[in-house]
């Protein structure tokens, strides 16, 4: 949604058809809580949005000033037909699904080979 935002405001893309590509993950966004529940750090996403229509999205450090890891990057398209972009319907494909998982169960398996989760 930040893309897509950034996206239409600085490109200009607003009423036209456009996505995001080649998306990357590079590293988890992960919020420590500290004492009395508060973060440990406070800690802001920033997008940078290129001329050419690639991004990256960043945590920044709000005491320091700084842009801290990349978590993510990819491209804007600006353009083209929509029915050409692949759509997924998301009722057919839970339908598919024989079982439902819990969040939990899922970061369990991360947090102990040693993600930060």
């Amino acid at each position: 949604e930040m893309v897509l935002a950034a996206g239409e405001y600085h490109l200009g893309a607003k009423g036209t058809q456009w996505h995001i590509k080649n998306v990357g993950f590079q590293a988890p966004f992960v919020l420590k809580l500290g004492e009395g529940g508060q973060l440990a750090k406070q800690t802001d996403l920033y997008l940078e949005v290129f001329p050419d229509g690639h991004w990256t999205m960043s945590s920044w450090d709000v005491a320091e000033s700084k842009k801290l890891v990349a978590h993510s990057e990819g491209e804007l398209e600006i353009g083209g037909e929509a029915a050409s972009q692949a759509v997924c319907d998301l009722d057919a494909a839970r339908a598919r699904c024989d079982e439902e998982v819990v969040i939990e169960r899922l970061y369990l398996p991360f947090s102990k080979i040693g993600f930060p989760l």
